[in-house]
């Protein structure tokens, strides 16, 4: 009876110890440096051409929402944290790009509290993209606001171990035909906020 107690207290006590270390970021985890003060986002769509890219981005913003994370998106039409935008940037080496809300030629800057000092936008370069499939869009978008939320790019060279964060569509989408958060991501995600 007294080794079965004592047992019983160990094990007790193990349980207490795992509850109050907390979770270790992922070892590859890859953040920009740089996230919202909030899971508790809003996104608009600004975008020019809906026919194509309103499904997509609506579906983009539904894939973070839906993840076991705190990431809740909300479309609006004003005041929003994120914008979904489609442009043309022309045969430059990205299908997609992440910008300032504010100059929206530059990447958008970090303020010293490691948050994002202003909106963000997230863009398809429709160079390339108003060729592309709607899934093919989607998994564009949905590495983009990967960005917004604060991750970086992951490179592998195995489909089942690449991510949305994955660096390059082809390599993401093409070959491994990722258009959602993966496991990992949602860790990440997990981590940041």
């Amino acid at each position: 009876m007294k080794k079965s107690r004592a047992v019983t207290a160990l094990v007790g006590v193990a349980a207490m110890v795992a509850a109050t270390v907390p979770a270790a970021a992922p070892a590859s985890a890859a953040p920009l440096g740089c996230q919202f003060s909030t899971p508790n986002l809003k996104w608009k769509a600004s975008i020019s051409n809906t026919a194509a890219y309103l499904n997509p981005a609506q579906w983009s913003a539904k894939y973070w929402h839906d993840t076991p994370t705190p990431v809740i998106l909300t479309q609006v039409t004003s005041g929003a944290n994120i914008a979904i935008a489609d442009g043309n940037f022309g045969n430059v080496t990205f299908d997609g790009a992440t910008r300032s809300g504010v100059d929206q030629t530059q990447a958008p800057s970090c303020a010293s509290t490691g948050y994002w000092a202003t909106g963000v936008v997230t863009w398809w370069n429709r160079y390339f993209t108003d060729d592309y499939s709607g899934q093919k869009k989607l998994s564009v978008m949905v590495h983009e606001l990967g960005h917004a939320l604060g991750l970086g790019h992951e490179s592998h060279s195995s489909c089942s171990s690449v991510n949305i964060m994955e660096t390059g569509t082809y390599q993401r989408y093409d070959v491994c035909g990722k258009y959602a958060p993966q496991a990992a991501d949602i860790n990440y995600v997990n981590a940041l906020y």
